[in-house]
């Protein structure tokens, strides 16, 4: 048996031709387990299933002989075997930061929206908001890791390129406001505080969840049939935030499978049917549109109490 790693980080696919290479390596008479490093990537949205497919095609493989492993994405189906029962360890992180849902200030915000691992598609979200709703929201964005992605030479295969987002003339534009970015961590946390077992990231940012109403959530995977919720969808459902949720397609729905409600009673939902900027563009309508008079509060209660029999009788 062989173990070949597959190292994607939410947006990027690191080592495929690592990868197309091991395969190419391998005997037919050896069994292959690709191992995930980071959980609920799409195969098909990085290209690893139509890899998979022509080496099977063109070595006679049986696919069930491949197996993946450590890739709690059971929203795609494919003809490899994922063996893994992992459960969200998200929802287990939450007991980390439980607490009483906090009342919104009488001049809270309407929306807020918290950055933390940049990509290109969070950081646009935030260059569009900043010019065109600022007044409406609150802002926050950690210091980040390392080169930001616009600017470093990509390595490896990227979901989500500059050429899907901005023309250049744009991109001119966001790369120079970036460079002096008004808006900074509002708690003071950077992305790497992610990694430290001392800190705890979520309980400080939920000390400024009085400040807003509703949170826009940009989630870690967005492309490709797909369905991961992480701490960033859990922690505003767990403060009975009502949300708008930037993911891949069906996310809403999918929420709505594990027992959540969503907002189609309060806004339009359709942008659930859309991934990438086009779903950006629907969500930025939608925004415009909301008014706090026609939200159902108690949806949001009813949220945080399935969350916590998730989490706590489960």
């Amino acid at each position: 048996m062989i173990v070949i790693p597959v190292r994607v980080c939410g947006d990027a696919w690191s080592n495929g031709d690592e990868v197309k290479a091991l395969l190419e390596q391998t005997s037919n008479n050896t069994t292959i387990q690709l191992d995930f490093y980071h959980e609920g990537v799409s195969l098909q949205a990085i290209g690893l299933l139509q890899i998979l497919d022509q080496y099977c095609a063109s070595t006679g493989r049986d696919p069930a002989t491949i197996s993946l492993i450590r890739n709690p994405n059971h929203a795609e189906k494919t003809a490899y075997k994922n063996f893994s029962n992992i459960r969200n360890h998200c929802l287990g992180i939450v007991k980390n930061y439980w607490q009483e849902a906090p009342v919104p200030d009488q001049d809270a915000r309407v929306f807020a929206y918290f950055l933390g691992r940049r990509t290109i598609a969070r950081s646009y979200i935030l260059y569009d908001l900043w010019h065109s709703m600022a007044d409406s929201f609150l802002f926050s964005s950690m210091h980040n890791r390392g080169p930001e992605p616009w600017v470093r030479s990509p390595q490896g295969i990227n979901l989500e390129t500059v050429s899907d987002w901005m023309n250049s003339e744009t991109f001119d534009s966001f790369c120079s406001w970036f460079q002096s970015c008004p808006v900074s961590s509002i708690d003071g946390h950077a992305v790497s505080d992610h990694y430290d077992s001392n800190q705890n990231i979520h309980r400080d940012l939920l000390l400024h969840y009085n400040k807003f109403q509703i949170e826009l959530i940009a989630e870690t995977y967005t492309m490709g049939n797909t369905f991961f919720p992480t701490e960033k969808t859990f922690r505003p459902i767990m403060a009975a935030k009502p949300f708008v949720i930037y993911g891949p397609k069906n996310f809403l729905s999918r929420l709505r499978e594990m027992g959540f409600e969503t907002y189609s009673t309060c806004w339009d939902e359709n942008y659930d049917q859309l991934e990438g900027p086009a779903r950006w563009h629907a969500i930025k309508q939608v925004l415009a549109d909301i008014k706090i008079s026609d939200v159902d509060w108690q949806i949001a209660h009813r949220n945080r109490q399935h969350l916590r029999k998730l989490v706590y009788d489960h």
